[in-house]
Order: C-alpha cells, then sequence, then structure tokens
C-alpha cells in the first residue's frame, strides 16, 4: 500500500491515506488490525456512507473478476439490493482469510470513525 497507518489497537489513530494517489483517485482502502477491519472511504465517495449505514451485518466475498484478485463487501440491510463494494485485493494491507468468526468493521472518513459494524463471515 501507498499510505501508512497508525493504530490505537482496533481504531486508526492517524493516517496519510486521505491525501494519497489512492484517495485523490476515488479508491476505498481496507486496513486490519487488532481483530478489526478498517474501511477507509476516501472524500470523493463520502456520499455513499448513507448506504453502508443501513447494515444489519457485512460480509466480505473473495473471488476474482478479470483475472484479479477481488473482494465484495456486501453491506446486508436486509433488503433485496444490498448496498455492496468491490475492491481490488491490493488494496487491502493484510490478506483476508475465511472466516465465520465475527470481526468489527470500523468506517472512516477523511473526518474520523464514521459507522460501526459486524462482519459476519468473510468468504
Amino acid at each position: 500500500m501507498a499510505y501508512a497507518v497508525i493504530n490505537d489497537g482496533m481504531r486508526i489513530k492517524q493516517t496519510c491515506y486521505w491525501d494519497s494517489i489512492h484517495a485523490r483517485h476515488g479508491l476505498f482502502a481496507m486496513s486490519g488490525n487488532a481483530g478489526a477491519w478498517r474501511l477507509l472511504v476516501p472524500d470523493c465517495q463520502r456520499g455513499f456512507l448513507p448506504e453502508m449505514a443501513t447494515a444489519h451485518h457485512v460480509e466480505i466475498e473473495t473471488g476474482l473478476w478479470h483475472d484479479r484478485p477481488v473482494a465484495t463487501i456486501w453491506f446486508d440491510d436486509l433488503t433485496r439490493t444490498p448496498f455492496r463494494l468491490l475492491l481490488d485485493q491490493h488494496m487491502f494491507d493484510r490478506t483476508l482469510r475465511p472466516s465465520t468468526c465475527r470481526q468489527p468493521l470500523l468506517v472512516y472518513s477523511r473526518d474520523g470513525l464514521q459507522q460501526e459494524h459486524m462482519i459476519h463471515r468473510i468468504y
């Protein structure tokens, strides 16, 4: 990754992601630490925060898209059309591993922590 994160356990204390080339191009990023995942929302994508906020839980599905490793983050709001994000796995600073253990997903914007969700599984 082209940015640094200073952690405070599960929380992000500081990051230079917001001014990175990835953020300027509107790319979401995922950072993991202390058993939690943190979704970094670039400034130009903050309009999606209300869509994420309705989730009852989150699931992450890994796979390939055009022969590239990707992860789909499903914000399940118990409707037929949940909000989802497709991220290239190169935008993760840790390797995703299948899991049915519940893990926190903290959603951050430049303004700090915006939302807290629970990931029910990674598959």
